[in-house]
Parts: structure tokens; C-alpha cells; sequence
């Protein structure tokens, strides 16, 4: 499922399944993604809860509960790339805030949807660093970060500048520096701390569907890529200096794709 525009035309099958057979179908649902993302940024969670049937909260928060299984190898700063409407900024927030030792920063391209997150957080008595960049060039110091998070991306997550982004700012051997990220792109001094290699989080690259005639259908937002395309992602990643894993979480008649890379140290 892929709720947010994207031009990168060569891995766009990763997150939009067969979209070359759909004809005008597939045209009128990548203009009504653009326009969802920009203009009717303030529709997007009744957009995002209409497409996944009501399951929506429960597919993001498959980033939230990996994690914190990962327990002290995610201690430290936490970015989410693409947070559009805030709402698992807001979740990840509420839940840690008895916890110091991770503090989580997004970064998001859209003005609407930073405006549309601000309100959101802003009623919540919410404060977390947003970021208005690209996830192509992210404005912060090398080795700032502990974890990436993305949840339903667009195929731009799988572009060599931005896996490249993502292991630059990652943490190798230490654990992210808050006044490192504090001064974005400045250089900072970072924290002796010895922790292991960053990790990078997709959750819903795609989505899957166990009805075969529903399958059938070819639907815009649910498919399996073909097997070429999964192998050029992980390819890509290991490229770009991670250690990949894939696999998928169940959710009744649906499978919500998972992708954690490890930084190389």
C-alpha cells in the first residue's frame, strides 16, 4: 500500500503491484495519492482507515512493537521519515515518555502534512522536532541516530540517495548524540556510548491479501511484488552498507511487509 506521491519509476512495483496492467485505474489512484499528500493532507487518516478497512492503527503500530522488541539495541534517538498526519509521532511519544533515553524526531517534505501534524500534536500537549527536508537529503550530522523509522512509504525509501542518507546518519558504533541532532546539519560531537549498528524499519512497503479472488482483482493498494523486485530492494540496501531481514506480519486476511536493515559496522 503506498499512500504517499513518489517518481522513482524503477521500484515502483515494490509498494504498487502490477500497477501496469490497471490502465486508468491506476492513473486516477496515483492522482488522488499526490493530491491526498498535498492539497486534502487533512483527509489522509479517513483516506488511510477507508483503504485498510479500519486496520490502519493496528499496521502502524507493527513499527512500534518491533522496536521495542529490539530493547536496548534502540535506546537513543529515533527518526521517522515521511510522519505525515503525526500519529505515530504522537503514539511513540506518549508511550516513552517515562523513558529519557529515546527521544524520536520526524522528517517530512510535505507542508501540508507537517501543518496537519503540528494541530494534531499540538492538541495532544505534544512536543517533537519535525523536520521539513527530503528524505534524499537529510539535514542532520553523521551518526545522530539510533533507528529509522518509515511506515508505508513510497518506493523514494528504496532510491540509492536516500538508503545512502539513511546509513550516513545512522549510528555504527555509538549511540546518537541529541545535541548532534539538535544542530542538524552542524557537526557535532558524538557520544562514546558503544551500541550496536543502526537499524532502518519499513513497515508497509506492501500489503498483502489472502483472498485469492480479491487478489485477482489486481487491487492498486494490495499486492505482492514479483520476486525480482523484492531481490533488487535487498540488493539495494546491501549496497548501501545494511544487513537485511524480510518478513511479514499477519493481520487477519491481510500481511503487512516488514523490512529491518542493520547498519554495517
Amino acid at each position: 500500500m503506498n499512500m504517499q506521491p513518489d517518481d522513482e519509476r524503477d521500484v515502483r512495483t515494490a509498494t504498487q503491484p502490477k500497477r501496469r496492467t490497471l490502465g486508468l485505474l491506476a492513473r486516477l489512484y496515483g492522482w488522488a495519492c499526490r493530491r491526498i499528500y498535498y492539497e486534502f493532507a487533512w483527509g489522509y487518516d479517513f483516506v488511510s482507515w477507508i483503504v485498510s478497512c479500519g486496520h490502519w492503527s493496528r499496521w502502524r503500530r507493527f513499527a512500534i512493537d518491533a522496536i521495542e522488541a529490539k530493547g536496548s539495541d534502540t535506546d537513543g534517538r529515533i527518526l521517522e521519515i515521511g510522519f505525515g498526519t503525526g500519529v505515530l509521532l504522537a503514539e511513540w511519544t506518549l508511550r516513552q515518555q517515562s523513558d529519557p533515553s529515546r527521544r524520536i524526531y520526524g522528517l517530512e517534505l510535505s507542508a501540508p502534512m507537517h501543518r496537519v501534524a503540528a494541530a494534531k500534536l499540538a492538541q495532544q500537549q505534544i512536543s517533537v522536532p519535525c523536520i521539513q527536508a527530503s528524505a534524499e537529503e537529510i539535514p542532520l550530522a553523521d551518526g545522530t541516530i539510533q533507528t529509522i523509522v518509515s511506515t508505508f512509504p513510497a518506493a523514494y525509501i528504496f532510491s540509492p540517495q536516500t538508503l545512502g542518507e539513511c546509513v550516513r546518519v545512522l549510528c555504527s558504533t555509538s549511540e546518537g548524540s541529541e545535541e548532534a541532532v539538535a544542530e542538524s546539519a552542524i557537526s557535532s560531537p558524538r557520544s562514546t556510548m558503544m551500541q550496536k549498528g543502526g537499524h532502518l524499519l519499513i513497515v508497509g512497503a506492501w500489503v498483502l491479501l489472502d483472498v485469492p479472488w480479491l487478489r485477482r482483482l489486481n487491487l492498486p493498494f494490495y499486492g505482492e511484488p514479483e520476486a525480482a523486485v523484492v531481490a533488487e530492494i535487498v540488493a539495494r540496501m546491501e549496497r548501501a552498507g545494511f544487513r537485511v531481514e524480510l518478513r511479514v506480519e499477519c493481520d487477519g486476511i491481510f500481511g503487512v511487509s516488514v523490512i529491518e536493515g542493520v547498519k554495517r559496522c
